[in-house]
Formats: structure tokens, sequence, C-alpha cells
């Protein structure tokens, strides 16, 4: 599913990132979850926002399923 919002809620006021790969690790270094790496539609850099409902649950079941194994 995409999602279509304004370039207030996807842009504005959030740190542009040249690579998918360096806003990934900005989001490992303050902590992980519940958030997610997207191209913004408007400006082409990468922003960190906060993981869509169906994707912040299957962080939370891959988390479920690794804490299993252990």
């Amino acid at each position: 599913m995409t999602y279509k919002t304004s370039k207030e809620a996807q842009c504005l006021g959030k740190h542009p990132f040249p690579t998918h790969n360096i806003a990934q690790a900005s989001i490992r270094k303050n902590g992980g979850m519940p958030f997610e790496v997207f191209r913004c539609p408007h400006c082409g850099f990468f922003h960190v926002g906060h993981a869509t409902p169906k994707k912040q649950n299957l962080k939370r079941v891959q988390n479920l399923l690794q804490n299993q194994k252990k």
C-alpha cells in the first residue's frame, strides 16, 4: 500500500538523508522501531518517519519469532 500525503507531512521538518543506508543507520542509532526510511516524492531525499501500522505489526511478529528462538 502506498500512502500519499502532503509535503508538510512527508518532507518539511524532516532531515534529508542522501542515501537509504545513511537514513537506516540513523534509525539503528536511535533505537530502531517503529520508524522506517522512505524516499520523499517532494524533494527526492530519504527521510525517516513513523512506520505504517502494517509494518509495525510485521516488526512485532518478527521480534516475537526471534525471541522464541533464543
